[in-house]
């Protein structure tokens, strides 16, 4: 189980210490508007013809997602709710 910023995630350890630890996540397995997850503000939305990229600023840092929901775009400085898929993080050794 992860825990960030109160929000908790449960994954595999792949054989990692209990402690600090990264994780990766593709921009499309972030679920923006989720009903669990993490507060996230948009800082930056760009149009890019399929598709609607993303810069969210949390409290930990920057992250990039992407969303296929081009007719309903989120507004800049909207905070929003952000979770994780369930297939596809990763979590990976905090070197």
């Amino acid at each position: 189980t992860i825990n960030i910023s109160g929000f908790t995630h449960h994954l595999p350890s792949r054989d990692l210490p209990i402690g600090p630890a990264k994780l990766a996540v593709r921009p499309t397995r972030l679920i923006l508007n989720a009903k669990n997850g993490m507060e996230m503000t948009v800082k930056k939305a760009t149009y890019v013809g399929s598709r609607m990229e993303y810069t969210l600023q949390a409290e930990f840092g920057e992250l990039f997602a992407v969303s296929e929901n081009v007719d309903k775009p989120l507004n800049i400085e909207k905070k929003i709710i952000v979770g994780l898929d369930p297939i596809g993080p990763v979590l990976l050794a905090n070197d």
